[in-house]
């Protein structure tokens, strides 16, 4: 029986009447949570699902909340992986995690895949592989691909999502879709795909 996407948890989740992000689910599964637990608790329940907040201008927010405060400050795709490491693993304040640009410091080591001769992050490789090659597959899919089930990352990228379920495929960026094509549209601008170096590996 093939393994469920945080997206297709994310989807089970709410035919139950609970909505939640990718990153909940993500969150949840990497504590241990089964898929039936994930999909019928209810975010709510801080009791099953305790959630660090951090104090940001005077309000708090959870590390997801923080990810999608810093896309709309820099004006860029942030990954909540981003965030977390900078908080985390490299102490930085809050402060600075949401507002120093993510693609001039040195200290962050988010660009780690190659496709078509340059290096990318996982999210700008997801909107190149949605906005360039049309697949409309979601970021927790194609983090799935690549992470979860090894896939070479040209065929990760340029892999059409499945034909039954495409229409259904949210980014998993809470943020506004007109935002997120902007950020498509800057990067592929900025940093053309030669199309000639774009090969599915066997």
């Amino acid at each position: 029986m093939s393994k469920m996407t945080y997206a297709m948890l994310k989807e089970k989740a709410k035919k139950n009447g609970i909505e939640m992000s990718v990153a909940t689910v993500r969150r949840r599964k990497k504590s241990g949570w089964t898929d039936e637990k994930i999909v019928t608790t209810p975010v709510n329940n801080t009791r099953c699902q305790p959630q660090n907040m951090y104090n940001y201008k005077g309000q708090m927010y959870s590390m997801s909340q923080l990810a999608v405060l810093a896309c709309k400050v820099q004006d860029c795709l942030v990954e909540d992986r981003s965030i977390y490491t900078r908080i985390k693993s490299n102490h930085w304040s809050v402060e600075d995690a949401v507002e120093r640009s993510i693609t001039t410091s040195a200290n962050d080591r988010h660009k780690n895949y190659w496709f078509a001769g340059q290096q990318y992050s996982l999210g700008e490789l997801w909107l190149i592989s949605r906005y360039k090659f049309g697949t409309d597959i979601s970021f927790s899919s194609l983090h799935d691909r690549i992470i979860k089930y090894d896939w070479p990352v040209n065929k990760a990228v340029i892999t059409k999502y499945c034909s039954y379920r495409s229409n259904r495929a949210r980014s998993g960026f809470d943020l506004p879709a007109e935002m997120i094509q902007r950020f498509a549209k800057r990067l592929l601008t900025e940093r053309p795909i030669d199309i000639s170096l774009v090969k599915v590996q066997k």
